[in-house]
């Protein structure tokens, strides 16, 4: 008989960024583009060095807005937060393992952080 056994994983805020930055610098640009930056209460662009990376990943309610890149209809705007990266992550443990892992072992890419932010909006591998 075979048995499922789940296994609590932690990342560190440099890992998430670097792999958001793999997505944000490389993988969605064929699909998605960024149409608004939402900001935490009394905070602005000044206050980020690298807003598309940070913003997503604050704690306080940052996001960014992705729209169709190819304005062809394909998709409603979709807000890319804090939560939506977490639950992203473990969809893509459970649908896509070999992303998953290729994250893990430090092995990601911008194909890597593109199934990963597909996974947080989308809640699947829809592009690509």
């Amino acid at each position: 008989m075979s048995e499922t056994i789940t296994v609590k994983t932690m990342f560190t805020e440099s890992q998430l960024q670097n792999l958001l930055c793999c997505a944000m610098e490389g993988g969605i640009g064929y699909w998605a583009s960024i149409a608004e930056y939402i900001y935490p209460d009394g905070r602005g662009p000044s206050d980020y060095t690298y807003r598309h990376l940070e913003l997503p990943l604050s704690v306080n309610g940052g996001a960014v807005v992705l729209v169709d890149a190819c304005d062809e209809g394909g998709f409603d705007a979709v807000r890319l937060d804090r939560q939506a990266l977490k639950r992203g992550m473990q969809i893509m443990a459970e649908k896509y393992p070999w992303h998953y892992a290729n994250f893990a072992n430090e092995n990601a890419d911008a194909e890597t952080g593109d199934a990963w932010v597909q996974c947080s909006v989308f809640g699947e591998i829809v592009f690509g």
